[in-house]
């Protein structure tokens, strides 16, 4: 579904971004989603789970609308590692041949074909109303990434790249992404998150269709449910290499 050499360079970047972290690091998304289910996966198909093209970190913003770790972050991204603001996210161009940094005069001489924008986002658990002021951007927020912070039962502590990361919990990572699903307004993003949720549907436990549904609402999970489409498990289907037998059962056995 991605490039390899485009999954190469955000695992390069997730190792040298979280080089200049402080531990635990909150992550989401994509390589979470990978994190939780490559043992499995792999254990079926013989090869390692999809990555992601982009590095989702996760912060907790107090009640004082402080995060001492995510001013660190943004100071440390952009001044070490040469990342530039972009809305809510960080970002750098890279040449996907050559894997090389480019500059904005040397990126406005390449193709476009050959720039591959690596995007680490910037993710809080809530948004205070002077959140703009105190930090310089608006971010996107992920409630139930709330779930993670305030819950040690909602997290999965994994030890990734010399570090240890939480992670949502498979619970919690399947709302998101029944959440995020219906929205997307990119294929080849609505895509991923299907294959995000039948990996965890196939490979982790500890989740239920109620229990999702309490963290989500029931219009939300309705809205999931009337957004599966057959092309789509079909594509699912061939980019996962898992018979689309399984898929469409895990995904019966879950919205039934």
């Amino acid at each position: 579904m991605y490039d390899e050499i485009e999954v190469e360079i955000s695992r390069r970047y997730l190792d040298r971004v979280t080089e200049v972290l402080d531990e635990p690091i909150a992550m989401l998304g994509g390589w979470a989603v990978y994190l939780i289910v490559n043992d499995g996966y792999k254990g079926l198909t013989g090869r390692d789970y999809i990555g992601s093209r982009d590095i989702d970190l996760g912060f907790h913003i107090d009640e004082n609308s402080e995060s001492k770790t995510l001013n660190d972050v943004i100071k440390t991204l952009s001044e070490e590692l040469g990342f530039s603001p972009l809305s809510f996210r960080l970002f750098k161009e890279i040449h996907r041949e050559t894997g090389m940094e480019l500059d904005k005069e040397t990126a406005r001489r390449t193709p476009s074909y050959n720039i591959f924008p690596m995007y680490v986002d910037l993710i809080v658990d809530h948004i205070p109303d002077d959140f703009r002021e105190r930090f310089g951007f608006n971010p996107v927020d992920e409630p139930l990434l709330g779930e993670l912070f305030r819950k040690e039962s909602e997290r999965t502590n994994v030890e990734f790249l010399g570090k240890l990361f939480w992670l949502p919990s498979p619970k919690v990572l399947l709302a998101m992404k029944v959440k995020s699903y219906p929205s997307r307004d990119k294929e080849h993003k609505r895509i991923k998150d299907m294959c995000d949720i039948s990996s965890l549907l196939l490979f982790t436990e500890g989740w239920g269709k109620a229990s999702v549904i309490d963290l989500v609402g029931q219009d939300v999970f309705q809205k999931f449910q009337d957004t599966i489409n057959e092309e789509n498990l079909l594509e699912t289907s061939r980019i996962l290499d898992i018979d689309p037998g399984l898929i469409r059962s895990a995904l019966d056995k879950f919205i039934k």
